[in-house]
């Protein structure tokens, strides 16, 4: 994919995702909020494992859109000096926790 490609997939990506995070954040409001019906353990443990499933596709969307707003965002040039660079070293080290929570980010490696 080339680069103009990937540019353009990150823009139409951080028009649509919002609007369907929203959606499933609807969604899932609503279905959590009907408890299954009895008291079956059976039925209940369906409905947690669902409720799992959904939390697990809302975590997936957002993990997307912070890629995808890394993505799009824009990239300073090299050699830019600018007020934002005071911070540089406070930015690094919050990078570096998160790489330790999260695992490294797939964008910052070129």
């Amino acid at each position: 994919m080339s680069e103009c490609e990937r540019e353009v997939s990150a823009d139409l990506l951080s028009v649509i995702l919002p609007t369907a995070a929203r959606r499933a954040i609807g969604a899932y409001e609503i279905f959590s909020s009907i408890p299954p019906d009895g008291g079956d353990a059976k039925e209940f443990g369906a409905f947690q494992t669902a409720c799992k499933a959904a939390v697990g596709h809302l975590t997936a969307l957002y993990q997307l859109q912070r890629l995808v707003a890394a993505a799009v965002a824009p990239k300073p040039e090299a050699g830019a000096a600018s007020k934002a660079d005071e911070y540089a070293e406070i930015y690094d080290r919050a990078r570096a926790r998160i790489a330790l929570l999260d695992g490294p980010d797939p964008l910052d490696e070129d």
